[in-house]
């Protein structure tokens, strides 16, 4: 959690952030005053729908404000519920005669504004509008979803009941009456569909630390959200899943359950913080979207494996009896909504949404066929998530459905003109999820694996396989037992990536080695299967600049010992080296313009090949490699990354001819020296 801003304060930030959204939506409209995004050509034939909270959970909502999802979007304050003024403005933004529905999370804030905004709205029904036509009745969803809210009871047996929290399951709910209401449907068929669809929802978040607000200490933050909100106060988190009719009447549905998941837990972690407050080695399951507690801290922290099987077991496990709240029978289609409450990178959401996949078709044999991922509903800077199933099946098994699945999967898939498309991609129409994934997941022989399928071996530089596979194994273990070395001092003057880079490539090529005896490949001796295997190695294996400065190196090597070959009357084996390594380091000094004293890998490979070609001796190649990685020590850097931090690593240690002293080597010379020492004594 980064606890600095740009934004030093929270004052002003809601309405700036809403006019840079209009900057990039010219075709959505602001009223200012009550903080109220619309869409001004909402068809007034057309049902309404309208959604909002406090601020801090962009995109939700006023990013989905747009055709085929919502008419308009009221903000609050940062995780502060909108008053009901706001909301009434929302509904005079774009008034319907067909109807209104809003659509709200259950969080006694918002469930209180917009309850009383709903019924101001039905004493209005029927009167005339700004646009000069008949106002119409005015209807309210609550949508609680989070699995982690059980349905316990008190110490007297009476049960709760607040119903569940609100997560990012609601933003599916939006899209599906959003396409509906797009495609012309009844006030009462969107509102009969929504309510199916917000029923059959199970969610869950998890935390590894809690999101930051703007002008607050850390410790204002750890008590929870802002007291407009009123989240998860002792008597509850809502005033209960209950769907008003419009009528005053509140109809009670299935998530009508007792909230254990108050601030109240008082256990501590090692750090002294709150339950509520995650560290580095925790995770919490069961969080909100506004640093509420979990419902459970696991530490050590899991692996995401792990994570993602507990967090499944929560939603899915139909036995809890607690938690059971949807079924999900065989074949039944769903929808995976993965929300990234603004602090995980995508690298890691990418992951995870893999894991996810695989874990609930192997162990709940569920195949989801639309899967959302990214923002939907964040929660400012956390690094936390949130997942969500949505059962359409079940949704459009329910008799006030109304709709089929395939009428529900196009409501899904109806384009939009809001931030929805950014996480929706190109799945519209698309097949199951196990037809798409044997459809996409590919193989393409590069030209590597091409060769090694069709190498030649008539003409080959061969040599003793046991001596060929000692050289190998010495080589590459010299360089894993440096690589602690060769970390430090990359991180020292550079990113510190040339200790694992050349370690993992000492380690893939261990692996090949250690293959069975006959597919070895030292087994035949082949020194040009082995610089094959080497290329793919560093080609598919190590990254960064030395991994590409090896990959041309190898590449180029490999090619002048096969074009030597292939000459008749070829001389002695190190004259052939010598001949094959100075074309290849010539084909290199094409890329890199690094030569000797530039402190780089260059000053070992250049000394070394130098020897090889002038001396056809091994001997004298190793000690010329290894007085130019040595002399690296007192060279200025002059290319890379280290060239940033040299004036800092040296602080006035000069030796008054530009040349830096007290210097590591260079971790790529060095590495480059360790291999080729490593070679020489492998022979002997």
């Amino acid at each position: 959690m980064s606890k600095t801003h740009l934004f030093h304060s929270p004052n002003g930030l809601v309405t700036k952030s809403l006019r840079g959204l209009l900057s990039s939506s010219p075709a959505l409209r602001l009223d200012e005053s009550h903080r109220v995004v619309f869409t001004p050509d909402h068809p007034p034939t057309r049902v309404s729908l309208i959604s909002g909270g406090g601020s801090g959970h962009e995109p939700a909502w006023a990013g989905y404000v747009g055709q085929n999802m919502l008419a308009a979007a009221v903000c609050g304050d940062i995780f502060a519920s909108p008053s009901t003024r706001q909301i009434l403005a929302a509904v005079e933004a774009v008034p319907s005669e067909e109807g209104t529905i809003l659509v709200v999370t259950n969080y006694t804030g918002d469930c209180l504004h917009f309850g009383l905004a709903n019924e101001k709205a039905n004493s209005l029904c029927g009167t005339t509008a700004n646009n000069g036509r008949p106002r119409g009745p005015c209807r309210i969803i609550i949508c609680g979803d989070d699995v982690s809210v059980g349905r316990g009871s008190d110490e007297a047996g009476a049960r709760n009941l607040v119903g569940r929290r609100g997560l990012a399951g609601q933003i599916g709910v939006l899209k599906i009456m959003g396409g509906a209401a797009g495609q012309g449907a009844s006030l009462d068929q969107v509102y009969n569909l929504g309510l199916a669809v917000s029923q059959q929802i199970v969610s869950i978040a998890a935390t590894l630390d809690h999101c930051h607000v703007p002008g607050r200490t850390v410790e204002a933050d750890r008590v929870g959200p802002a007291q407009e909100h009123d989240h998860d106060k002792k008597d509850g988190n809502g005033i209960g899943n209950g769907i008003s009719n419009g009528n005053g009447d509140t109809n009670s549905n299935t998530n009508t359950n007792t909230n254990t998941n108050t601030n109240t837990n008082t256990n501590t972690n090692t750090n002294g913080h709150a339950f509520g407050h995650s560290n580095t080695t925790s995770i919490e399951i069961g969080t909100g979207p506004h640093n509420e507690p979990g419902y459970t801290k696991i530490t050590p922290a899991p692996s995401a494996a792990d994570l993602v099987t507990r967090m499944l077991a929560y939603c899915l496990d139909e036995t809890d009896p607690e938690r059971g709240y949807v079924h999900f029978a065989p074949r039944d289609e769903t929808l995976l909504l993965l929300s990234n409450y603004g602090g995980i990178s995508e690298l890691e959401l990418g992951a995870l949404t893999d894991e996810i996949l695989t874990q609930l078709d192997r162990d709940w044999q569920i195949d989801p066929v639309r899967v959302y991922v990214g923002p939907l509903e964040t929660s400012l800077n956390a690094p936390a998530f949130s997942l969500s199933l949505i059962n359409i099946s079940a949704a459009a098994r329910d008799s006030a459905c109304g709709y089929s699945i395939q009428d529900i999967k196009a409501f899904v898939d109806v384009k939009t003109e809001t931030c929805w498309e950014t996480v929706a991609g190109a799945q519209a129409g698309s097949s199951s999820r196990h037809a798409r994934r044997t459809e996409q997941l590919v193989h393409i022989d590069s030209p590597n694996e091409a060769k090694k399928k069709a190498m030649d071996r008539a003409r080959d530089l061969t040599m003793d396989p046991r001596l060929l596979d000692s050289m190998l194994r010495r080589a590459c273990h010299d360089l894993i037992d440096a690589e602690a070395d060769l970390t430090r001092w990359d991180t020292l003057m550079g990113d510190g990536d040339c200790g694992e880079t050349l370690k993992t490539g000492a380690t893939s090529l261990l692996a090949a080695l250690d293959t069975n005896a006959s597919n070895s490949i030292a087994a035949a001796g082949s020194v040009l299967t082995v610089l094959v295997e080497l290329e793919d190695i560093v080609e598919t294996k190590m990254g960064g600049t030395l991994g590409g400065i090896l990959g041309i190196f190898f590449v180029a090597l490999r090619q002048a010992v096969e074009d030597d070959l292939n000459h008749p009357g070829t001389s002695e084996v190190m004259e052939t080296w010598g001949r094959s390594l100075s074309s290849a380091l010539q084909q290199l000094s094409k890329y890199t313009p690094a030569k000797v004293g530039d402190r780089t890998v260059m000053d070992t490979l250049i000394p070394f090949v130098e020897a090889i070609r002038e001396t056809a001796s091994l001997h004298e190649g190793v000690a010329a490699a290894m007085r130019g990685a040595d002399a690296t020590r007192r060279m200025k850097p002059k290319l890379g990354r280290a060239t940033y931090v040299a004036a800092a690593q040296q602080n006035g240690h000069g030796n008054g001819n530009g040349d830096a002293v007290d210097l590591p080597p260079d971790p790529g010379a060095w590495g480059a020296m360790v291999v080729i020492r490593g070679l020489k004594h492998g022979l002997e």
